[in-house]
């Protein structure tokens, strides 16, 4: 199983059992630390508090997850693009998903088109390639296949 990864730019957090967030992997000649976001919905904000604040929000995250509104990074406007895939600085490959459409486009730019979905959604259409959620940005984590299964077990939809 791949491991998720929470970026947190330099705070040396403890991985939690229950969403297993883990630090940024700075290794490499030509790492750079991302933008740190200003939450603005919900989601950020939970995922803000459960990477720098308060570690119970971890076990909250998964559920804001799956009721929130992401945007995928598609490849084409057409109706069955396939979805943009990144690489992390650690081999993790995954579908570019974002918290919103605006963290979206400061990343990717305004020309990239994009699916707005629920977060359970993204999880279920994307459930065999994993996701990167806010590549690019601090703080982003990864889901694998696995961590997908869990996430929508969670909520029943597994």
């Amino acid at each position: 199983m791949r491991r998720r990864t929470f970026v947190t730019a330099a705070l040396g957090l403890i991985a939690a059992p229950a969403t297993a967030f883990a630090q940024l992997d700075l290794s490499g000649p030509s790492q750079t630390i991302p933008p740190h976001i200003d939450p603005r919905n919900d989601l950020e904000r939970t995922l803000v508090q459960a990477m720098y604040f308060d570690p119970s929000q971890r076990e909250v995250f998964p559920h804001v997850l799956l009721r929130s509104e992401v945007a995928i990074a598609m490849m084409t406007d057409a109706p069955d693009s396939p979805p943009q895939v990144v690489t992390t600085s650690s081999g993790f490959r995954g579908v570019a998903v974002y918290t919103s459409p605006a963290r979206l486009i400061s990343i990717r730019g305004p020309a990239t088109q994009q699916l707005l979905l629920t977060g359970r959604e993204a999880l279920q259409r994307y459930h065999q390639e994993g996701i990167v959620l806010n590549a690019g940005l601090a703080p982003y984590f990864t889901l694998d296949p696995d961590d997908i299964t869990r996430y929508l077990a969670m909520s029943g939809d597994g």
